[in-house]
């Protein structure tokens, strides 16, 4: 079903600090009448090495390989050929850390024949996902993360 994937979050703090990463290691599929992306959150990065081990501490990569979002296919709108659709809402489960929840997504869509290109749009609070707000050397990130998908997606 998928074919172009990715996956970018951003943390904020105190003074502007602005921290952003991204990952490809993402998977979309469809069963059930579900629409389901999994990120492996081992291959998430930051563009700095220690911050990367101090992220994959914080989300226990190491017991918590995976972050799933699951949206029921029947709620999606979608775009007629040469269409597109933007800021798009649904809400979707979410699973990071072993909890489930229910988040709100946001996405825009534009069909070029049997390809979808999707972003989708997401912000958590990782705390409500029983994750410690990170902090370093005194310095903490809030626990609001933004998370986005893009994915260039084929129909069956």
């Amino acid at each position: 079903m998928s074919k172009t994937l990715a996956v970018e979050f951003q943390a904020v703090g105190p003074a502007g600090l602005k921290i952003d990463g991204s990952g490809s290691s993402l998977t979309v599929t469809e069963k059930d009448g579900k629409v389901v992306f999994v990120a492996g959150l081992g291959d998430l990065k930051t563009g700095i090495k220690k911050r990367d081990e101090h992220l994959k501490e914080t989300l226990a990569v190491d017991k918590h390989k995976q972050a799933k979002l699951v949206v029921d296919r029947s709620k999606l709108k979608l775009p007629g050929e040469g269409e597109a659709l933007k800021d798009q809402k649904v809400s979707a489960q979410f699973t990071l850390h072993g909890t489930e929840k229910t988040v709100p997504v946001s996405y825009d869509v534009k069909r070029n024949g049997s390809n979808y290109a999707v972003v989708g749009r997401t912000t958590v609070n990782i705390e409500e996902f029983g994750i410690k707000k990170p902090c370093y050397l005194g310095v903490c990130v809030k626990p609001d993360v933004k998370i986005e998908v893009k994915a260039v997606l084929q129909d069956k």
